[in-house]
Parts: C-alpha cells; structure tokens; sequence
C-alpha cells in the first residue's frame, strides 16, 4: 500500500483538510463554514470563493510529491495559476454571452463520440474516465468550456491578417538558426520480441524479400501497418538506428537489440544536416508568425476585458490559504 500523507489548509486559524492516499484526493470541507463561503475573487457578477479555491489547490497538488506539495513556490504559483484561470474563463464567458455564442449539447457529444472512438469498447472508455478521476458530467462541462473557448477564439482571429511574403522571407533570412536540421535517416524495420524469432527470419532473407510485406506480416512494431516505415530520424534520436547512418541506401541490418525488441531494417533514405530552405521553411514561417499575431491580438483582448470588468481580489484572504504538513 502507498505511503499515507496528510496535508491542511489553514486559513485565518480555520483548517481545510486535505487527505492524500497514494495518487486519490479526498476533500473534507464544511460547506456551511464562513471560511469556506469567504469570496477571494469577484469577476463582475462572478464569484471564486475559499471552498473553491482550496478544492481545486488540493487537486493540483496530487502532481506533486510531499515536499513539493508543501513549497510555499509551488503553492503560491498554483493559487495564482487557478486564480488567472477564473478570471480569464468568466470574462469569455461572459463576452460569448454577450456576443450570442454557445455551445450546443451536439457539439459536446460529437466531441465525446470522437474521443470515445479511439477506444475499442465503452468499458475501455469508461475506466480511462474513471483514472482521470472525472464523472461524465464533470468531463462535459470540461469540453463545454473548451469548445467555447474555440468559438470565441475564431471569432476574434477572423479578421488577423495573414503574413505577406516579405514577412516570411524576412523572418527566414533573421532566423535561419531556427531551420537547422540535423541528419536524417529513414528505415524499414521489422521489430519482434525474441532473438530466436528474429534470428530465424534474418537468415530468411534474401536480396528478393519484399521488408514491406516482412514487416506488415511479423512485425510488432506500431509501424508495420505502414509496412515497417519509421519516417525521417533525427540522428541521436536512438541509440540503434544511429548506427544506420553508416550505412548506405538499400543496406540491410543484422538481428540487432534495443529496449523495444529485436531490429532488422533496411536503410531506404539518408539526409545529411543542414539549413532548410525557405520552401521547405514556409509553413513553420507561417505557423509562428500566425501564431504570434494571434497571442498579440488575444492577449490585448484579454487585457481590455480586464480593464473593462469590475475585479475585486481578496489578497489577504488568498495569501492566508497555506498548505502545512497536519502534525505541523
């Protein structure tokens, strides 16, 4: 069984208890307290209160181990971060209000469709839901707010200006530190979990043997649907395809060993290290430069929401919120 530990959040002499076993959190708070019902944040018409506040520190501390659980850095670096959080999710609520944006229960079931997809029964996806310690309803409001953050998010962006050509070349030519690549190597590989196994096909092969089939047909790798295809390596990404950069174009590997399994491959494509181009750059160009316009843009929406709301902030309230050790 793991280790028990025992945490409280002390506020103004009161006591919220928080109980930790092993990676489970359980919440001891009296509703009915004054503590726990003391507002900390009022966003407008918004209110972020003790009880919450503290319910959701002890839910971001289960990352942490007890002496990082305890850092008064790690603490207070939580509260701001779920106090930030708070401000930022009510002002775009309150803007998609505002704005006649909402999100539909269609679009919160095709977005739990598509993740429940990529399990291949609800039993499966039900006990994925239970780790993440979230009930259905929890995860739906979850998604609600995150596709309404999209929402407003493309409203806001429609009308950013794409950059010119001048601006792409222009970045390229300042930054092309940024576009170096290392050396490249791109294999096909058949991967099996003993020696024997593998032993037995590598002395199987010969000069006609088709490494696409080989692979699709015994390979457990993930990339034998694919035929064995493991894409472009960056040189040092593994240790035993490093040695596949000694070989040329159409060579074939030995049985060799790696904490995946046991390797055959065959080398079906080199790139030396080198600069990028700006073709080849254009669309990391495009990605970065749209993506800085945007966080400029969100970021001085964000700040005249906030100029414009009325924000009331309990600072005394919020720094007496502590986390100590419970014999302490």
């Amino acid at each position: 069984m793991k280790q028990q530990r025992l945490l409280v959040l002390s506020f103004w002499g009161g006591i919220l208890v928080l109980l930790f076993i092993g990676v489970a959190l359980y919440f001891n708070l009296h509703k009915k307290s004054s503590l726990s019902d003391t507002v900390l944040i009022r966003v407008n018409g918004s209110a972020l209160t003790a009880g919450e506040l503290s319910e959701q520190l002890a839910r971001s501390l289960e990352e942490y181990d007890n002496v990082m659980a305890r850092d008064s850095s790690v603490v207070e670096f939580q509260k701001s971060r779920i106090i930030e959080g708070f401000i930022h999710k009510t002002l775009l609520v309150e803007w998609a209000k505002q704005n006649n944006i909402s999100v539909s229960d269609q679009e919160i079931n095709k977005e739990i469709d598509a993740v429940r997809s990529n399990y291949p029964d609800d039993i499966s996806f039900n006990e994925a839901l239970a780790v993440s310690k979230q009930t259905l309803s929890d995860w739906k409001k979850v998604l609600s707010e995150k596709i309404l953050q999209k929402k407003v998010f493309a409203v806001l962006m429609k009308d950013v200006a794409e950059p010119s050509e001048e601006d792409l070349r222009s970045y390229y030519n300042s930054n092309k530190e940024q576009f170096k690549v290392s050396a490249q190597i791109r294999l096909r590989q058949v991967v099996l979990t003993d020696e024997d196994t593998a032993q037995r096909i590598y002395h199987s092969i010969d000069s006609k043997t088709n490494f696409e089939e080989l692979a699709k047909k015994f390979s457990t790798s993930p990339d034998a649907k694919v035929g064995g295809d493991t894409g472009w390596i960056d040189e040092g990404a593994l240790d035993i395809f490093d040695k596949a950069f000694n070989m040329r174009v159409g060579q074939r590997s030995g049985v060799m060993k790696s904490p995946y399994g046991f390797h055959i491959f065959e080398v079906i494509g080199k790139k030396p290290e080198g600069t990028l181009t700006f073709e080849e750059a254009r669309k990391k160009i495009y990605r970065i430069l749209m993506g800085n316009k945007e966080n400029a843009l969100y970021s001085g929406w964000l700040e005249q929401q906030i100029r414009n709301a009325k924000v009331f902030k309990n600072t005394d309230a919020i720094r007496a919120i502590q986390v100590t050790p419970a014999g302490d």
